[in-house]
């Protein structure tokens, strides 16, 4: 009540506040209780000498005495204060509040497409987020978790696990676990302006693929970014870039597959940046019967299937790892950066201090379909068996090596 300095009250876990206002105009409270919830909007700390303006108590209800320090802080709605004591905050809604259980085998897709719904931050808790059909999250939605031990999981049904279709969009510290065999684990269908931060999504060999940003006939996905992320193991591509409009960023993930065949990123989008990263694909044998059939992955596959000349990417700081399982390209052939399409030429694309730790029999960088390229500063370490460094096919134009040596 405002305006007076010793009201108590009860709320919903039992403990007794006392609300006031200090001399400074404040609502302030005091409490017994070790763990209570409160949402700060201003704090400032008073010695003992002040405590009957409401400075938070030391537990066991007494004030100590000597200059120790308490705490006041002023709230906007003690009921709403004390809400959320199930682990939800920033405003946000916890799925759990929504009837999401995350046990790995409750069906949670209903629970938790009815928290992204209400439109606010969606937090995950640590659990096994089981869905059956794609959650679908319109412009603005914001969904976050713990990280890794955070996960939603798609393994029954051949669908996208979660499209977002709508700009301002953020997803981040969340595991994806998609084994559909023809949907992607995250589909970017019209949000522009979209962060993808610290998400690890994995197929686990079987699922079709990770991260999707854009689609031929969907709504751009422009100015958007992949940071911090890992996107392992699929049959077809990782992380397939195709939005129409520019500046799509991928920096600091870690891309690849042990499935042989798969392209750890493709590239069909103009202006693109790829920043740092390790990127991969298998291409020690050629694909089985019935997984893209006829076939290598590459690890980063830039393609222009347009009429004309488009701009290509820039691609600085990378890494291509080639593992003991066979992991990244590692057959005469195959490449890790290949520069092609069935169109126009690719412009003036840039690749920069890039390195291909331990190669077999394969080729770094591959410019077909290129105009102006440059590679700059490239780096073979520990090659055995044979490895090139780059290739030139005749309709390459204009292309250009500098090594620093």
């Amino acid at each position: 009540e405002e305006g007076s300095n010793a009201n108590t009250t009860n709320v919903d876990n039992g403990v007794n506040e006392h609300v006031g206002t200090n001399s400074s105009g404040y609502k302030v409270i005091t409490t017994t209780a070790a763990a209570t919830y409160f949402k700060i909007l201003h704090w400032c700390t008073t010695t003992n000498s002040d405590k009957g303006l409401g400075g938070i108590q030391s537990p066991g209800g007494s004030y100590n005495t000597g200059p120790e320090l308490y705490t006041q802080v002023r709230i906007e709605d003690l009921a709403t204060a004390v809400k959320g004591l199930s682990g939800s905050y920033n405003g946000g809604v916890n799925v759990k509040d929504y009837g999401a259980v995350g046990d790995g085998s409750t069906d949670d897709t209903a629970a938790i497409q009815s928290a992204i719904s209400t439109g606010r931050m969606v937090f995950f808790p640590v659990g096994q987020y089981k869905i059956t059909s794609k959650l679908l999250a319109s412009d603005k939605t914001y969904l976050y978790g713990e990280g890794r031990a955070s996960e939603i999981i798609n393994q029954t049904n051949d669908v996208t696990a979660l499209e977002l279709q709508g700009p301002y969009s953020t997803v981040k510290d969340l595991t994806i676990k998609h084994y559909a065999s023809s949907e992607w684990g995250i589909r970017v269908n019209g949000a522009h302006h979209t962060m993808i931060n610290n998400v690890y999504v994995t197929g686990s060999k079987v699922g079709y693929g990770g991260i999707y940003l854009g689609a031929p006939g969907e709504s751009a996905a422009f100015l958007s970014t992949l940071n911090f992320c890992e996107v392992r193991n699929f049959t077809y591509n990782c992380v397939r870039v195709e939005s129409t409009g520019t500046l799509i960023s991928i920096q600091d993930c870690h891309i690849g597959s042990t499935v042989v065949g798969c392209h750890g990123l493709v590239i069909r989008s103009d202006g693109v940046h790829v920043i740092n990263g390790q990127i991969g694909a298998n291409s020690k044998h050629l694909p089985p019967s019935g997984v893209n059939p006829g076939k290598k992955g590459n690890a980063i596959r830039v393609e222009n299937t347009a009429g004309g000349d488009v701009s290509g990417p820039s691609i600085e700081g990378c890494t291509f790892e080639k593992v003991d399982t066979g992991e990244y390209n590692t057959h005469i052939e195959t490449y890790g950066i290949n520069i092609t399409g069935s169109g126009g030429k690719l412009v003036n694309t840039t690749i920069r201090d890039i390195k291909w730790n331990v190669i077999q029999q394969g080729t770094l960088v591959r410019f077909h379909k290129s105009k102006g390229g440059r590679l700059v500063n490239p780096k073979i370490t520990n090659p055995t068996g044979g490895g090139t460094l780059c290739t030139f096919r005749d309709d390459s134009q204009d292309d250009i090596i500098t090594v620093d040596t």
